[in-house]
């Protein structure tokens, strides 16, 4: 299960809500509006945190990742990464999403993160 929290500048953040009693603090500033099951989410599109890869088409939604991903840690949301892990990479083949690897073979970013 998770909720959608509003904060004062209008931004809107998700958290499961196994999560929230650890982020109560940096929640005290929200208003909660709504919870829902992590399935209603699935398809979704968002804005990315950062311009990077914006334009990268089908990226930037929300996928089924409950295979391999487990509660416990964190906010309950995670960020897949295809040019980085196996799940991840999988995950976004299965979703028409290409491999993006933003850093050089000396683990420097490359010229689109400049």
């Amino acid at each position: 299960v998770y909720s959608a929290w509003m904060a004062d500048d209008g931004v809107c953040t998700i958290f499961a809500e196994f999560a929230e009693k650890a982020y109560e603090k940096e929640l005290e500033e929200f208003t909660k509006l709504a919870t829902f099951k992590g399935s209603d989410l699935i398809g979704l599109s968002y804005e990315p945190l950062f311009p990077y890869f914006a334009d990268t088409p089908n990226a930037f939604r929300v996928l089924d990742g409950s295979s391999f991903i487990t509660e416990g840690e964190g906010t309950g949301v995670v960020h897949m990464a295809p040019g980085f892990g196996e799940d991840d990479q999988r995950v976004c083949k299965e979703n028409g999403i290409d491999v993006v690897v933003p850093v050089d073979e000396s683990g420097r970013y490359t010229d689109e993160i400049y």
